[in-house]
């Protein structure tokens, strides 16, 4: 995964203590989005809830993607593993697109490899959780 507009990763202090502890809690059966996870989470700025901005995508919240190549656009909430449910839309944090969009920011585009090779994803919208908002 690799932005692809500079910009710096911000993740919500909250929520980057909530990871940490699940990938504790998953150092044993850690696969490759567990290491991504890990990477996203080193290289970010980590603010507290008071000086997130709106547009940020945290846990919880619920953003529309573009796939750039093929001008689809899909709807998903970022969940903790436990509470993924493909048939709601909410796809876990471990899952390989809830890595890519974890604190990005409407409007930002990603470089995601995929079995089929790369695809660009641009982020539509961001409505953040009601727990997050201040």
């Amino acid at each position: 995964m690799q932005k692809r507009n500079g910009k710096k990763l911000v993740l919500l202090d909250t929520d980057t203590e909530q990871l940490k502890k699940l990938l504790q809690d998953k150092a044993s059966e850690c696969h490759q989005y567990c290491s991504a996870l890990k990477e996203e989470i080193q290289k970010a700025q980590i603010v507290p809830q008071e000086k997130l901005p709106p547009d940020v995508v945290t846990m919880h919240s619920t953003v529309e993607i573009l796939d750039v190549e093929d001008d689809e656009v899909s709807k998903y909430t970022l969940v903790y593993p436990w509470e993924a449910d493909a048939d709601s839309s909410k796809i876990s944090i471990l899952a390989p697109i809830g890595t890519a969009i974890l604190g990005y920011r409407q409007n930002d585009e990603i470089s995601w490899k995929v079995p089929s090779g790369l695809r660009i994803l641009k982020i539509s919208s961001v409505m953040q959780s009601q727990s997050e908002v201040v």
